[in-house]
């Protein structure tokens, strides 16, 4: 399984596409601050661009470790975020 987490409009054939909001091709509906609602070492692959910076650190501590539990050992995590200066 691979998920693109916080898709908004980019939507990636081949993935489970998540938002927080239902637009077209978002494939499940979740908060990614809360817990996520899949299985753990379920996924291969990660996409995270753009949404960590949205988050407080408490609930980026929170979605880290709840990307850690679905992701598969040797699995890959793709993380971009913006330059903050």
């Amino acid at each position: 399984m691979k998920l693109n987490m916080g898709c908004g409009e980019d939507i990636r054939e081949g993935y489970i596409n998540v938002d927080v909001i239902k637009n077209r091709g978002v494939d499940t509906v979740c908060d990614i601050s809360q817990k996520l609602p899949f299985k753990d070492n379920s996924c291969g692959e990660i996409i995270a661009q753009d949404i960590l910076e949205h988050l407080t650190r408490e609930q980026l501590s929170k979605t880290l470790a709840e990307i850690s539990r679905i992701l598969k050992v040797g699995g890959q995590l793709f993380v971009r975020i913006p330059n903050i200066d």
